[in-house]
């Protein structure tokens, strides 16, 4: 007598992909700057991070921020960038200097955390074109936070060649003189 069995097996596959927005944050703090600047950008913390990293990258990947971010806590001067961090004010702070238009847009800041989702701030950052700035107006030693404006140049009563290079520094409009004796102008 021969038996014969048959078996089948069916196997299903259940697969859970779990997808979310790789883009942050609900709000986007704006600031403007100017080009051959300066900038400091401020970002708060939970007290509870005041040990962990900080760190600030480009773009609006909170994904990828960690690993292509422009300074870390751990590296605080990279390039043309900067990171401080006050833990009695919960807040650390990114300055970015000789400042081009190539680096105006959005940037993050981030606070590692060692379990779940690291946690971000949002900063969009326009750097505005200067006019362009008189010879005279250049190389005065003044800081570079100092935003140039225009110039004018004129000849006064008794022919000497003036030019006034004006400034704005913490809202206040600034004037310096240079005086240049003729020369046959």
């Amino acid at each position: 007598m021969n038996c014969a069995i048959e078996i089948h097996f069916n196997i299903i596959a259940i697969i859970i992909i779990n997808t979310f927005d790789d883009t942050c944050c609900d709000s986007v703090n704006k600031i403007q700057s100017y080009e051959g600047g300066s900038v400091s950008i401020s970002c708060p913390y939970d007290p509870e991070y005041q040990n962990n990293q900080k760190y600030m990258c480009r773009g609006k990947r909170p994904s990828t921020c960690l690993q292509q971010a422009v300074v870390t806590s751990n590296n605080k001067q990279s390039r043309q960038y900067s990171l401080t961090d006050d833990k009695e004010r919960r807040t650390f702070t990114v300055t970015i200097t000789g400042l081009a238009q190539r680096d105006s847009g959005l940037y993050l800041c981030g606070v590692h955390r060692n379990t779940g989702l690291d946690v971000f701030s949002a900063v969009e950052l326009e750097v505005k074109v200067t006019s362009s700035v008189d010879p005279h107006c250049m190389n005065m030693g003044w800081a570079v936070s100092w935003r140039f404006i225009c110039s004018q140049t004129y000849l006064s009563f008794h022919q000497e060649k003036n030019t006034l290079c004006f400034y704005t520094f913490n809202d206040f409009l600034w004037i310096k003189t240079h005086h240049q004796t003729n020369t046959g102008v």
